[in-house]
């Protein structure tokens, strides 16, 4: 009875480290998203600010004519 109490305990300290080490990559990988879509968010503005510069310029080009 003893031996399989032992392996019991076994067994749930190694599912445990295993449950920890799923968390810990899914913490991981959220982070990482997130430095994802901050530096995606900096990407859509720049492009928005390059795309208004170009309709002003356009704007003025076509003005000129």
């Amino acid at each position: 009875l003893s031996v399989i109490m032992v392996g019991q305990n076994l067994l749930s300290r190694a599912s445990d480290k295993r449950a920890d080490m799923t968390y810990q990559d899914a913490d991981a990988t959220f982070h990482e998203s997130e430095q994802i879509q901050a530096h995606l968010l900096d990407q859509d503005q720049a492009i928005n600010t390059l795309l208004d510069k170009i309709a002003k310029l356009e704007t003025a080009l076509l003005a000129k004519k």
